[in-house]
Formats: structure tokens, sequence, C-alpha cells
């Protein structure tokens, strides 16, 4: 799976294929092809295209700001994990089958216990 803070057409020129395929390191016919399937998909015109040129339309436009908060919520999430201090915060939860429990507990604890002096 590619890294969404390093690479994506809708963060860079959303109305430049070209510059967002240079920013991103595909080509400007796989930008355009990835915008056109996500109209198809979303059933939602998100280009004008005249000719060469293409412009945003407002759903495309409302799309790219939506994205770019996304993408920002990322990135601060990952900010916060870096900056944490890596101790447990809370509690742990997990389900599984019963013939699994032991093993899988015992496992998974012991490098818990052993951190926490538990």
């Amino acid at each position: 799976m590619s890294d969404p803070l390093s690479g994506d057409p809708g963060r860079h020129a959303p109305e430049r294929p070209q510059v967002a395929a240079a920013d991103t390191r595909v080509t400007a016919s796989a930008v355009s092809q990835q915008l056109r399937l996500l109209e198809e998909e979303t059933r939602t015109r998100l280009l004008e295209r005249t000719g060469r040129s293409v412009r945003l339309t407002a759903a495309g436009r409302q799309l790219a700001e939506d994205t770019e908060n996304v993408l920002t919520a990322l990135e601060q999430a990952r900010n916060r994990l870096r900056t944490g201090t890596g101790k447990p915060a809370g509690p742990l939860h997990f389900a599984c089958f019963p013939s699994a429990l032991v093993p899988l507990a015992a496992r998974s604890a012991m490098p818990w216990r052993m951190s926490t002096g538990i």
C-alpha cells in the first residue's frame, strides 16, 4: 500500500494532471485515468474537460478540499504517534476463539509484562 502522505494527485494539483503526475512520479495519463475512474465510481463529474485543459467542477473542488482535510488529519495523527511516549495509554481489548486464547494471550502478554514490571 502506498503512503498517502507522500504522493496524492488530489493534494498537489487537482486541475493539472501533468503537475500531479510529476509530483507523484506517475504519468499524466495515469492521473487522468484515475480521476475518470473516480468520476465513474461516484457518478459525479469532478472535471470540466475542454480540449486539452481541465477545470474542477464544484464537486471536484469540494472533493479536493475534503481530501486535503483527510490528509492533514493523517499527517497530524502520524506526528502525534512520533512524539508519543510509546507507553500504554489505555485498556487493550481483543477477542478470539477460546481455543486460541491461552497461547495467544500468553505470547502477547509477555512483552507487556516485562515492560511494565507486572
